[in-house]
C-alpha cells in the first residue's frame, strides 16, 4: 500500500467524525414560576376568596417531576388555616424555578398543570373552583421545542371564579 493510500485510509474515520454535529442529546429546561393572579375571587367584592393551588410538572408519560402546593405547607384539598386570601386582581407569588432535562427527540416534552380550589367554609368548596385543573403540554417536534420558550399562561376555573399562573420557560 502506498503512503498516500495509507494516509487517506487513516483520515477516513476522522472525516466521519467531523460530519454534521447532531447537537446535545438532552435539553436543559428551566421553568420559572412567577405568580398566580385571581381574575375573580369567587366571593364578593368585600370578601376575598380562600384559595389553594397545586402546580405540577410531569413528563409526557405523566411521571411526576415536581409538585408545589400553595400556600406552602398546606395539604391540597384539605381545608386548614393554610389558604391564600385573594381579592380579584391580587396575586400570590410562587417564586420557584424547576429545572429538568428532556431528550431532544420527537414525542418528548413536559406538561405544566394548575389545579385550584376556593373554600366557602371549612367544609365546603366553591362549586366554581372545586379542584379544577388545566394542563399545558410543551412538546419537542420538528427538531425543536416549539411554542415553548418565553412567557406562558395557564388558567383554571370558569367565568365566575378563575385564576391564572404565569411562568417563563427557557431551553438550552
Amino acid at each position: 500500500m502506498t503512503r498516500l493510500a495509507l494516509f487517506l485510509l487513516l483520515l477516513l474515520p476522522l472525516a466521519a467524525c467531523d460530519s454534521a454535529d447532531p447537537g446535545p442529546e438532552a435539553a436543559s429546561i428551566s421553568i420559572a414560576l412567577g405568580a398566580i393572579t385571581a381574575n375573580s375571587n369567587c366571593d364578593s367584592a368585600t370578601n376575598p376568596g380562600d384559595f389553594q393551588f397545586l402546580i405540577e410538572v410531569t413528563d409526557l408519560g405523566n411521571n411526576p417531576i415536581e409538585a408545589i402546593t400553595l400556600p406552602a405547607g398546606a395539604t391540597y384539598g384539605t381545608h386548614s388555616a393554610a389558604v391564600i386570601p385573594l381579592f380579584s386582581g391580587n396575586q400570590a407569588s410562587v417564586g420557584q424555578t424547576i429545572s429538568l432535562q428532556q431528550p431532544r427527540a420527537e414525542g418528548s416534552g413536559f406538561a405544566v398543570s394548575l389545579s385550584g380550589m376556593e373554600w366557602d367554609s371549612t367544609t365546603r368548596r366553591d362549586a366554581n373552583m372545586d379542584d379544577r385543573t388545566s394542563v399545558r403540554t410543551h412538546r419537542f417536534a420538528s427538531g425543536q421545542f416549539s411554542s415553548v420558550v418565553g412567557t406562558q399562561q395557564l388558567s383554571v376555573g370558569n367565568g365566575a371564579c378563575n385564576a391564572t399562573l404565569d411562568y417563563v420557560v427557557t431551553v438550552q
